[in-house]
């Protein structure tokens, strides 16, 4: 049986808290009585304490309950509320399994599987969490023909960066040097939690890591995320100052600079963007030891700018 979630839908008893995902689908393997108003899979996500979602066994003699979200997430942990407003039970995940359970409701034995059923995408494991676009609480205790639950909620992090509209995919990256792991590439592998680590060359030296465009872009807007998904530093340039303004957290402590190494063509620049194919972080305060980058977008103008080495072409 299959529930779509509407906004109007929802009741504000239990606030969402932070960290908690949002599903965008629920399921179960067969309603109480067929009533999807009373005991619907829904009402386990209505905010509502008082209402319960039920379900009974399928046509296999399986329960279970099934929820869907919008794109990859890392999942750390389920809770699972009482009519009451009490946290009853709560799975916490690890890369391989969701198998940790505390509360008085783990005596129930029920399963917790995350997986991904609509994405191929191949992450890198987490220690704290499972990757997963759809989690399935399955009752193995063979006693038990019912699942109900008054309220659920599921917390982790965005696992995968969703394209930014008129971002530019970078083919190169570089740094000064990585630290351990921490390899260039992961600034822009669009997964939040993997981090480009980025230290000296030598003692005293920049520390900089620098993306290259397959060819000349106006460069109007850089992005850096935190592994969380948040985009803390914004980034926004023209042709008169470059990429000199900052807005976010800790902007005094970087440098970004769009430039060329390919030809620019003979055209008159455009004033909201800086034209190059290079862009560059340097670190020049704060702690100079090292700074990570979980993710980086780079927006600009398509095609408008190209190096003799590259065909012109509006993309």
């Amino acid at each position: 049986m299959l529930v779509t979630l509407s906004v109007s839908d929802c009741l504000s008893v239990r606030e969402r808290d932070v960290g908690e995902i949002t599903p965008i689908r629920a399921f179960n393997s067969k309603t109480k009585d067929d009533n999807e108003e009373l005991s619907g899979a829904l009402k386990a996500l209505d905010l509502d304490f008082v209402t319960k979602s039920t379900a009974k066994p399928d046509e296999l003699g399986e329960t279970w309950f099934k929820l869907e979200f919008d794109t990859l997430y890392c999942v750390e942990k389920t809770m699972r509320f009482s009519e009451t407003g009490v946290v009853h039970e709560t799975i916490s995940c690890t890369p391989s399994d969701c198998n940790t359970c505390e509360g008085s409701w783990c005596f129930t034995q029920n399963l917790l599987e995350v997986k991904s059923e609509r994405s191929s995408a191949v992450l890198s494991p987490v220690a704290t969490c499972k990757h997963g676009d759809t989690i399935i609480l399955r009752v193995t205790d063979s006693s038990r023909d019912f699942l109900r639950i008054p309220e659920i909620a599921i917390f982790g992090r965005l696992a995968l960066r969703k394209r930014v509209v008129g971002e530019i995919i970078p083919i190169g990256v570089e740094n000064s040097r990585t630290f351990q792991n921490g390899k260039a590439d992961y600034a822009i592998d669009f997964d939040f939690l993997t981090k480009s680590n980025i230290i000296p060359e030598t003692s005293g030296s920049t520390l900089w890591l620098k993306i290259t465009l397959d060819k000349i872009h106006g460069v109007q807007k850089v992005m850096r995320y935190d592994s969380n998904g948040t985009a803390f530093q914004n980034w926004t340039c023209n042709a008169e100052n470059g990429c000199a303004s900052c807005q976010g957290a800790f902007c005094g402590d970087f440098v970004l600079t769009v430039s060329a190494e390919g030809a620019l063509l003979d055209v008159a620049p455009f004033p909201d963007c800086k034209h190059g194919d290079r862009v560059k972080f340097e670190k020049v305060g704060g702690d100079l030891q090292g700074f990570k980058i979980p993710e980086i977008a780079i927006i600009g103008l398509y095609g408008k700018f190209s190096s003799p080495k590259s065909e012109l072409k509006n993309s």
